[in-house]
């Protein structure tokens, strides 16, 4: 019963942390967009997808290819 209880706890732990939901902060949008080369269109797009991801709606993400 003990181990049942323990694993029951520790399994809820990670479903817990899951249902959170990150987002940028003002102060890294504007971190990411000084690199652009118009800024003021780069922190309006990524505060509107900011605003959309915590409403719930879906976003689309630039998937960046690594180089080599």
């Amino acid at each position: 019963m003990k181990y049942l209880l323990f694993t029951f706890l520790f399994l809820s732990a990670f479903f817990i942390k899951d249902n959170k939901l990150s987002a940028l902060n003002d102060y890294e949008i504007i971190k990411i967009c000084k690199k652009e080369r118009k800024q003021r269109n780069c922190i309006a797009n990524l505060k509107e997808r900011n605003f959309n991801l915590l409403k719930g709606k879906r976003i689309k993400i630039p998937i960046i290819q690594f180089k080599k």
